[in-house]
């Protein structure tokens, strides 16, 4: 059995693949390459209509290089539909005009719009015909938020920004996951005094009477007929609605690998088109309407769900293939897919590279591709009646799971740092469960509309399946075999691995090439064994990082003798946890299981609120901080037993650390200083010396604290880098000081628009005039530099 059809029987299959190549390619062209990427797609213009009849090389040749021309032309025509506004306006306070674009969503007291931009400027309107995300923050003054709907005009003032990069090596980027589906700008407004309406007729009448409604009513009556987390997880199934699953939910079905459940899936589609189709074929309407309805309630559904790739995917496939049921034409899946795939890159190239068009294409065709394979194999299995029929269908039913697991594992690996271990096991119970469901789910719709006793009946029998579906999930998703990091796993990684799995479903019955595929499998799964970055002790240069925690400190330093010193871990709120979702995902991905030497500058909140989970998740072998009683006070609760115990207070001058070519001073606080209260004014401040260049790390330290430190240590504080006192607060840095350190390079530890104000203008302009270089985090992400212990560099890591 060959893998593919004949290539000859799939044109736009062959076409769609071309075309993403030049979407790729086009990924890396300057603006300017599209004048001359034009004249050359009019020149394979001209010589395809020149060789038309001929059959050779050149025509097919041309063919091919004009399909990858047109998308990478297209791919930049897309990426330059930017604003007229210059992206240096991010930051600023603007006025714009614009049409809410989708249905307004409540996040807590704020509100988030989907807006598609009219016009923009304070004197002059600028035409400006993009999208954007408008979060409308509470006011100020406590002003209710008034009601908003889609189609609605509003005028907004507020502050215009990018949206956010990753703030640390290897995070998550939703700059570019917004820019892939057309976001090019976010937008704060604080409160209503930010608003003003201008009209409420705008957007699409049939998104405004018709989609939108109709969604508003099935949400409402999942409420009503389910409810709980059990209809949040409905929510997700029916209509892609995710907004109510709690983190920790989300975070299971990650683990588990079976986060995909949560968006809605082609075959939601399938079912959709299957119940329509049944349901008109009973009612005796003839062949090609029933053809004709089924493709306008796939229309209905695709829009109700908010257009998501997997549903345009397969609403796309089933409209070819139910075409060629109304023209009495056989179609091929393949080229199904291909057309899918080509109307999408025709809207927007660019969604290329989201992840839900990603996994969805993969998974598709990793179905078709490994599938029949596997069906073929299964069907070998000797055996009949009803035990063997039963044990058929279920691996027939794991082989879907497994094949669509096996073919986006490196997308997986990619895009969420994770692999499931469990995931096939798991995929098993959740796939048919959740299939089931959406089953149910909209059998509960279909009778809501006539009666709501159904719909009550049919929620309650679903909220137990989903019930059961969410315990089990959680169950795989938390155990301690969930998942491996694959934190460093690189797309050049994936190559070997689809040819390896390309080479095993290809079945070649010879012994010798089947114990090499093998082999070559067992090797190439060890791709996705947890690897670390080069480490300092591979580059034989010391590297301290400066990691982005928000209005906090935490900062690695990593010494060529694979010794590592964590001073300060960020801060820990009620809706975040900085040593939980930044500092010890970025300690894994340098491959740091053990933090040698921890040092908690003081016990503040956005110093030491992610010290809990590095004891939860990694080896600390040393803690030093200013006072162990108020570390205890402060943090012992939250501690795993005995942790606290094992806290050490140093003394000023004492080392802290010595290497042959590391040492690390206690400036600071000096005996008698400390109250046992763990303020500002117990702040550690420690010296990193590597040869002849030293980090001088500073804490919180104040004015006050400045003086002492000049008093008691002198000369000895000058440093080729310094970072910042108090996160540039203007109670810091006093000139003296900065005069006795001589920084090269200071660095200031701080959040976006946090409400302290932090840094001081004045503060950075006496940066600046000491002759300092000044990076922030809330500018730049994370800061890091590299020494060999006579010059020091800032590594540009973005």
């Amino acid at each position: 059995m060959a893998l593919l059809p004949p290539p000859s029987t799939l044109p736009a299959f062959k076409t769609a693949l071309c075309v993403f190549a030049g979407v790729i390619i086009g990924r890396t062209l300057p603006s300017a390459a599209l004048p001359p990427l034009a004249l050359l797609v009019a020149l394979l213009l001209l010589l395809l209509v020149l060789r038309w009849r001929s059959r050779g090389t050149e025509r097919q040749v041309a063919a091919v290089m004009l399909c990858i021309m047109l998308g990478a032309g297209k791919y930049v025509m897309d990426r330059e539909r930017v604003p007229a506004l210059p992206r240096t306006s991010a930051g600023k306070e603007v006025s714009l005009i614009g049409t809410v674009d989708d249905e307004p969503r409540a996040q807590g007291s704020r509100v988030e719009l989907l807006v598609e931009s009219l016009a923009a400027g304070d004197s002059i309107l600028v035409a400006w015909h993009t999208h954007l995300l408008v979060d409308v923050l509470p006011s100020r003054t406590g002003e209710p938020m008034a009601p908003f709907a889609y189609g609605m005009t509003i005028a907004l003032r507020g502050t215009l920004g990018l949206p956010p990069a990753e703030r640390n090596p290897g995070e998550f980027s939703q700059r570019r996951y917004d820019e892939a589906n057309g976001i090019t700008h976010v937008m704060a407004v604080r409160g209503m005094e930010g608003v003003r309406v201008l009209d409420t007729a705008g957007g699409l009448w049939l998104m405004r009477r018709v989609i939108l409604p109709s969604r508003r009513w099935i949400l409402a009556l999942i409420d009503r007929t389910t409810g709980g987390e059990e209809g949040e997880f409905l929510k997700g199934l029916l209509i892609g609605e995710r907004g109510g699953l709690s983190r920790d939910t989300k975070e299971a079905f990650v683990n588990a690998g079976v986060a995909h459940v949560l968006a809605v899936s082609g075959s939601n589609v399938a079912v959709v088109a299957s119940v329509l189709f049944m349901g008109l074929e009973l009612l005796r309407v003839p062949r090609r309407a029933r053809a004709a309805f089924t493709l306008a309630g796939l229309f209905w559904y695709m829009l109700v769900t908010g257009s998501q790739p997997p549903v345009v995917r397969a609403t796309i496939m089933a409209a070819v293939l139910l075409g060629g049921r109304l023209f009495e034409r056989r179609t091929s899946p393949w080229n199904a897919l291909g057309v899918a795939a080509l109307l999408i890159a025709a809207l927007d190239a660019r969604q290329a590279f989201d992840i839900g068009f990603q996994l969805s294409f993969g998974a598709v065709l990793s179905i078709m591709v490994l599938y029949p394979r596997a069906n073929e194999w299964i069907g070998r299995i000797r055996g009949s009646g009803a035990p063997s029929s039963g044990i058929k269908a279920l691996l027939r039913m794991g082989a879907v799971s497994v094949a669509a697991t096996l073919g986006t594992l490196p997308l997986t690996a990619l895009s969420f740092g994770r692999v499931s271990v469990i995931g096939v096991l798991a995929n098993i119970v959740v796939i048919p469960a959740t299939g089931l469901s959406v089953m149910i789910g909209g059998a509960a719709i279909g009778g809501g509309v006539i009666h709501p006793w159904p719909a009550e009946t049919l929620g309650a029998l679903n909220r137990l399946i989903l019930h059961w579906t969410l315990v089990l999930t959680r169950l795989a998703g938390f155990s301690c075999v969930a998942y491996i990091d694959t934190i460093r796993f690189t797309a050049l990684d994936a190559l070997p691995y689809y040819v390896v799995l390309l080479a095993a479903a290809h079945n070649s019955p010879r012994l010798l090439p089947r114990l090499l595929v093998a082999f070559a499998c067992a090797c190439v799964f060890l791709l996705f064994v947890p690897r670390g970055e080069p480490s300092a002790a591979d580059t034989g240069r010391m590297r301290i990082t400066f990691i982005d925690v928000g209005q906090g400190d935490a900062a690695l330093a990593e010494l060529p003798d694979g010794m590592n010193i964590l001073v300060d871990a960020g801060p820990r709120t009620p809706t975040f946890d900085a040593g939980e979702r930044t500092v010890v995902p970025f300690l894994r991905r340098r491959g740091i299981g053990a933090v040698d030497l921890l040092i908690v500058s003081h016990v503040h909140t956005d110093h030491a609120g992610g010290v809990p989970a590095l004891f939860a998740h990694l080896d600390v072998r040393r803690v030093i901080t200013a006072s162990p009683s108020s570390f205890q006070r402060a943090l012992g609760g939250l501690l795993p037993p005995g942790v606290p115990a094992r806290c050490d207070s140093a003394h000023p001058g004492e080392v802290l650390l010595s290497t042959a070519s590391a040492r690390v001073y206690l400036l600071y606080p000096f005996s008698g200083v400390s109250s046992g209260g763990g303020g500002d004014n117990e702040s550690l401040v420690v010296k990193l010396q590597y040869g002849a260049v030293s980090f001088l790390l500073t804490g919180d330290a104040g004015q006050e604290e400045e003086d002492a430190l000049l008093g008691a240590h002198g000369a000895f504080l000058r440093s080729k880098v310094l970072k910042a006192p108090h996160h540039g607060s203007q109670t810091s840095s006093s000139g003296r000081f900065l005069e006795a350190v001589c920084p090269e390079h200071a660095v200031i530890s701080v959040g976006k628009y946090n409400r302290f104000g932090h840094p001081s203008p004045a503060v950075v302009e006496r940066y600046r005039t000491a002759g300092a270089s000044v990076s922030r985090t809330d500018e730049e992400g994370a800061v890091m530099f590299e020494t060999d212990g006579s010059t020091v560099h800032k590594v540009e890591w973005r």
